[in-house]
């Protein structure tokens, strides 16, 4: 069983955190499947419930932290080959290794999103047990955006750092192409100035983002002409797009055969077997 730490949710001291009498939770240990309140936020947890400082930490079987991912992060609706690329691009991120040095990972954009799983991410975990996109033989930090607006962007268009991580490639989304609305936003000067500056790199929108909310600059696929920001798709446009993902799903493609639309190069593998299974190379993917 793989373990992995989380931090999911800030607290302004560690009396906030109160969780509900359950027979499913074990309340000393806050052990089992536990439902823990802060403020008006309520949440359900499988594993394990920890306090440190104004952190509380989630302890858990990755398979349970797959689910809950693809709970929080999928499209509404989406059909199952969608949320099973979903749950494998999830477990590929976590097992690429930790960000965080006192916890492995952190519920908000820097890593990955989760809440209370559902019925249908839950089957999609157990659907996907132990499979990872790997390249050059180790796990791709797989990352994904909510809708890229017509075409992905490679990790260099959004200025992120070269490293011998995976490197992204920019690939069409035709459902993004046929289906994405567009966008406009008027900012105020200082802003646009910086977002024309930034040369459509994710640091910029976010910098924007912080300061006037992060529906400002709704993504990096945009054009600025005069005082006015005209655009397509959420997000910063890399890997996984998860409006393309649900519509190849609604015309039958499978989840790996998505995966290897917006993760070109990548083998889908399994993990936790002597032999690492090659999914891609066994002609498993339609």
């Amino acid at each position: 069983m793989t373990l992995v730490e989380l931090s999911v949710l800030a607290l302004l001291s560690p009396g906030d955190a109160v969780v509900k009498p359950s027979a499913a939770c074990d309340a000393a240990t806050w052990t089992g499947t536990c439902t823990v309140r802060v403020g008006e936020l309520e949440r359900t947890y499988r594993g394990q419930l920890l306090l440190r400082g104004k952190r509380l930490i989630w302890r858990a079987n990755v398979e349970d932290v797959v689910a809950a991912i693809v709970a929080s992060e999928s499209e509404p609706g989406a059909p199952a080959a969608a949320l099973e690329a979903q749950a494998i691009a999830a477990r590929s991120f976590l097992l690429a290794g930790p960000r965080h040095k006192e916890f492995g990972f952190c519920d908000t954009t820097h890593c990955q999103h989760f809440k209370t799983a559902t019925a249908d991410s839950a089957r999609a975990a157990k659907a996907t047990a132990g499979l990872i996109l790997i390249w050059e033989s180790r796990p791709v930090r797989a990352v994904y955006s909510a809708s890229c607006g017509g075409r992905t962007k490679t990790a260099k268009e959004v200025g992120w750092p070269e490293s011998s991580e995976y490197p992204y490639f920019a690939v069409p989304c035709k459902v993004c192409q046929l289906q994405e609305p567009q966008w406009v936003r008027r900012l105020p000067a200082s802003e646009l100035a910086a977002i024309a500056a930034g040369n459509r790199e994710e640091s910029a929108r976010l910098r924007v983002g912080r300061e006037l909310g992060w529906d400002a600059v709704p993504s990096n696929n945009y054009s600025v002409n005069g005082g006015v920001l005209t655009g397509r798709g959420r997000g910063h446009g890399v890997g996984l797009c998860q409006r393309g993902a649900a519509g190849l799903a609604r015309e039958g493609w499978s989840a790996l055969r998505i995966l290897e639309h917006y993760y070109p190069g990548t083998l889908t593998a399994r993990i936790g077997a002597q032999n690492v299974k090659i999914l891609s190379e066994l002609g498993q993917v339609p």
